[in-house]
């Protein structure tokens, strides 16, 4: 992943954080369960705080599949510019992240059995220059098969200019998938 950042860098030459909105309250037990590995692995202060102002650890439900689904957002770049080489800074750092958040860490064999079929966890950017947050990444694992997939939002990442083309050329070819998948 190192090169394919390193050729994506020679390519490119009114929010709230976590800490001022609250956990869900009427959490399952399996979202409870990756709050503690979140607070576990100290990542409480990356949690995104979604648009209800709740904490972004949560399960949900498709209504269409009636599958489970655990979802973490965690939220990056307090503090710096908003240029492509930081989010993909920033992108090494949330995959980082993820690998701290496995959901077999702290479930029993029956527990994990049991648990929703999906984690998703979602990279959020904030822009300091607008105030604004965008979802730039999407990392979901299947419990069920024990499989990864990793997804660019096509909102984002919308290749608007050749720099974000040459970037989400580069995407694919890494086995980055578009998705609208795209929550706030």
């Amino acid at each position: 992943m190192k090169k394919i950042l390193m050729l994506i860098f020679l390519i490119i030459g009114i929010t709230t954080f976590s800490d001022s909105c609250d956990w869900f309250k009427e959490n399952t037990e399996y979202a409870n369960k990756m709050a503690e590995l979140i607070k576990k692995a100290r990542l409480v202060n990356k949690i995104y705080c979604d648009t209800e102002e709740k904490k972004m650890v949560y399960e949900t439900v498709d209504d269409n599949t009636n599958e489970k689904y655990i979802e973490v957002g965690l939220i990056y770049n307090k503090n710096k510019g908003f240029t492509y080489q930081n989010i993909l800074n920033f992108f090494e750092e949330f995959e980082k992240d993820v690998d701290k958040l496995y959901p077999w860490k702290n479930l029993t064999k029956l527990e994990y059995e049991n648990s929703p079929k999906y984690y998703n966890y979602r990279m959020y950017v904030y822009n300091p220059e607008t105030k604004n947050e965008y979802m730039t990444f999407l990392i979901t694992y299947d419990a069920s098969k024990g499989t990864w997939n990793k997804y660019y939002s096509n909102e984002f990442w919308s290749g608007e200019d050749e720099n974000e083309k040459k970037i989400i050329t580069i995407l694919q070819e890494n086995g980055l998938k578009e998705t609208d998948d795209i929550v706030y």
